[in-house]
């Protein structure tokens, strides 16, 4: 799952302003610099890639004005994994 945040420009205390999902955020799976699989988050932020078992790092790029990355290494095996990657909004 891909999430963006800070959504709001004051976070006040008692106030929740949980991170937001990103439609359309580009992720790719890197093994060292070579693509081993791509995709886009749906609406929700979700997003599924198939991958042959081994160490890739997933990136995702934030869709929209403020480009921004986020970045987890992963181990893939005979399980799925579950990551969520958060980006930066810009919100300042």
């Amino acid at each position: 799952m891909v999430l963006t945040a800070p959504v709001c420009p004051v976070e006040r205390v008692g106030q929740e302003c949980p991170p937001r999902p990103v439609s359309g955020a580009a992720v790719v799976a890197l093994d060292g610099d070579a693509v081993r699989g791509s995709t886009q988050t749906d609406s929700t932020g979700a997003f599924h890639l198939t991958l042959p078992d081994g160490r890739y790092v997933i990136k995702a790029t934030n869709a929209g004005g403020y480009a921004s990355t986020a970045t987890e290494l992963v181990v893939i095996s005979d399980r799925p994994v579950h990551i969520t990657l958060v980006v930066d909004s810009g919100i300042r």
